[in-house]
């Protein structure tokens, strides 16, 4: 059975939703919505593949703390020697504190993620939103398990 939703959106992404093709505008964001979980999917993948070193994960969870990412955080950055904004809050963060809370070096960090694709980012920011609703929830949670795969729903 289907689920209904009300989404209030912008003009300009409703207008865009509308150029897709589908009958409605409810059509084209399912099919848009959908198309971005399943990216989010192969990204988490990608992200699980990759080396991290001890406490990278954790230090990732201490960076996305109290941060409201927006779609625009998703896409490349330029200047300040990184590559994404994940990558630049980790350049932002004294070296310090980052060391002192997760014994995790900047530098490897801030090389690891600036070799992310978009789509990891995207996979990244997901699983910090849900590491930080699950522990604001009172859920106990582990960095370890921050690119596990959500919880299928029936």
């Amino acid at each position: 059975m289907p689920k209904y939703i009300r989404v209030n959106m912008l003009p300009d992404l409703a207008a865009r939703l509308a150029q897709r093709g589908q009958d409605t505008v409810t059509d084209a964001a399912r099919e848009a919505l959908e198309r971005y979980l399943a990216l989010l999917e192969i990204g988490r993948a990608a992200l699980r593949a990759r080396k991290w070193e001890k406490g990278q994960l954790a230090a990732l969870c201490h960076l996305g703390n109290g941060t409201l990412w927006q779609a625009h955080d998703l896409g490349p950055v330029s200047g300040g020697g990184v590559t994404n904004m994940i990558a630049a809050q980790a350049a932002d963060e004294s070296a310090i504190v980052l060391a002192s809370f997760t014994n995790v070096a900047k530098a490897p960090l801030i090389r690891h993620l600036n070799s992310l694709s978009t789509v990891e980012v995207a996979a990244l920011v997901d699983a910090l939103e849900r590491f930080w609703r699950a522990s604001s929830t009172g859920l106990p949670v582990d960095p370890a398990h921050l690119l596990d795969d959500p919880p299928k729903v029936a």
